[in-house]
């Protein structure tokens, strides 16, 4: 039984040892799965858009995809709209024939301030990308191949990636004692930072064959 408590996964060798999960007090065969609560687009839809291989169906639905994709619009908009304010005042200094050193006289700033302005913020977006990177929108699994296929968001808005793994490609290295029941799993293949919610799976059983061969 797939007891109600924190858990940490140890893979060692084909064996997967100390796999408990928990969510809302209840064991996770006994609980309300949230499959396609999250996507109101049709599975086949999803399939093509995903240029998704023959073979493969439609086995988690993140609850994270507004709030992903929300942040990386945020952050690309604020990159180009600072980035065209800079543009726009070094471009009127050229028409003047004035160097572009009045620039920054005219802001107050010295180089130094600017540039590290720059980097925090380089800095503040880069994380929060990468943040939003681990969490995968779509999983999909092939039981003939014995792989699943996810898709992520890239660096650009609206951009995605897909990455395949086999089964037991997982290994989930902490957990929160959290009501959502928030997972941080590992990625073997890649060495990318994954981060799951087990009940959006459509089955128990397609989330366990993420951590066992």
């Amino acid at each position: 039984m797939l007891m109600n408590r924190a858990f940490i996964v140890v893979k060692n060798g084909k064996n997967v040892r100390n796999c408990r999960c928990f969510h809302l007090g209840q064991p996770l065969l006994d609980q309300k799965f949230k499959f396609g609560e999250t996507e109101s687009r049709p599975e086949k839809r999803l399939l093509i858009e995903d240029k998704v291989p023959l073979g493969y169906r439609l086995v988690y639905r993140a609850p994270m995809k507004n709030y992903v994709l929300m942040n990386q619009i945020l952050c690309s908009s604020s990159v180009f709209m600072a980035g065209g304010v800079v543009a726009v005042k070094a471009a009127n200094l050229v028409a003047l024939d004035l160097p572009l050193s009045d620039l920054l006289e005219s802001s107050n700033f010295t180089p130094v301030e600017v540039g590290g302005a720059f980097a925090m913020s380089a800095v503040l977006i880069g994380s929060l990308v990468s943040i939003c990177q681990r969490f995968p929108l779509r999983m999909y699994k092939s039981e003939a191949e014995k792989k699943f296929l996810y898709v992520k968001y890239g660096f650009l808005p609206f951009a995605t990636k897909r990455y395949q793994i086999n089964y037991g490609g997982v290994k989930i290295k902490n957990a929160q004692n959290d009501p959502k029941g928030l997972h941080y799993g590992f990625d073997t293949v890649n060495k990318s930072g994954l981060i799951l919610f087990p009940t959006f799976f459509r089955t128990p059983s397609d989330f366990l064959d993420l951590l066992s061969d």
